[in-house]
C-alpha cells in the first residue's frame, strides 16, 4: 500500500517535471526569437546611428545646441524633483 502511494507520488512528480520541461523549452524558444529580432533591429539601425554620429556636433552651433539640450534636461529633472518633494510633504 505504501509502495503504491510512493509510485503515485513519483508519477505526479514526473508529470510536473515533464510539464516544466515543456514550459522551459517554450520560454527558451521565445527568448531566442526575441534575441534574433533584437539583433536584426540593431543591424538595420546601425547605418543610421553611424550616419548620425558622423554629422553630430560638427559645427560650433551644433555643439552649443546639444549642450543647451543637455542643460535643459538637467533643469527639467531638478524641477521635477523639487515638485515631487513639495507634493510629498
Amino acid at each position: 500500500m505504501a509502495i503504491n502511494g510512493l509510485k503515485s507520488a513519483l508519477q505526479q512528480a514526473n508529470g510536473k517535471l515533464s510539464s516544466n520541461d515543456i514550459t522551459i523549452a517554450v520560454l527558451v524558444a521565445q527568448r531566442d526569437a526575441n534575441e534574433a529580432r533584437a539583433v536584426n533591429a540593431e543591424a538595420l539601425n546601425k547605418p543610421l546611428v553611424d550616419k548620425l554620429a558622423r554629422y553630430e556636433g560638427r559645427t560650433w552651433a551644433g555643439k552649443k545646441l546639444r549642450q543647451a539640450g543637455t542643460g535643459l534636461k538637467y533643469v527639467g529633472g531638478v524641477t521635477l524633483a523639487i515638485l515631487a518633494i513639495k507634493v510629498a510633504t
